[in-house]
């Protein structure tokens, strides 16, 4: 559980925040960045039943609520894991130093879903080289070394992000 999320101002700016077709679907995609069950990563596993009773919302509008935001492309959704995506989180809440960064790269390779795990890393190391160029290189070949000892056993390196990495 993470103590805080960084939720611009700028957010009352955004078109595609803006327009969500009610109060109700904003305020869902105000709390799906900054509730309990968010993560450094911003994918992150959330049972129906937890959102609705948090809001205090039947079914029916959380269900409704979920379907516009996921419509608008905020947010990415699988279903089966029950894992969704804030796109464009790392705009926001990008890796503060090293230390941060491969706690995020962690919580990245935990991501159950394939299709997310992927389209997160990707718009993780986007958003990270930009951050300190050199380190992240050196920082990258040593997780990619790491994942090539462990190939077998690590969903990081399943992703065909990592694996056309590794070919580099």
């Amino acid at each position: 559980m993470r103590d805080f999320s960084k939720v611009s101002p700028k957010i009352w700016r955004n078109r595609d925040f803006r327009a969500l077709p009610s109060i109700g679907s904003q305020l869902l995609f105000l709390y799906l960045m900054t509730s309990e069950h968010q993560n450094s990563a911003g994918c992150f596993h959330l049972p129906e039943g937890y959102a609705q009773h948090d809001l205090g919302w039947t079914p029916d509008d959380y269900a409704e609520r979920l379907q516009e935001i996921e419509a608008s492309g905020l947010v990415l959704i699988d279903r089966e894991t029950s894992e969704m995506f804030i796109r464009g989180w790392f705009d926001m809440n990008a890796a503060m130093n090293d230390r941060h960064a491969m706690r995020i790269t962690k919580a990245i390779a935990e991501i159950e879903s394939a299709t997310l795990r992927e389209t997160v890393q990707s718009a993780f190391y986007t958003t990270d080289a930009n951050r300190k160029p050199d380190k992240v290189k050196a920082a990258r070949a040593k997780m990619i070394e790491a994942i090539e000892r462990t190939a077998n056993t690590s969903n990081l390196a399943q992703t065909g992000y990592m694996q056309r990495r590794a070919q580099l």
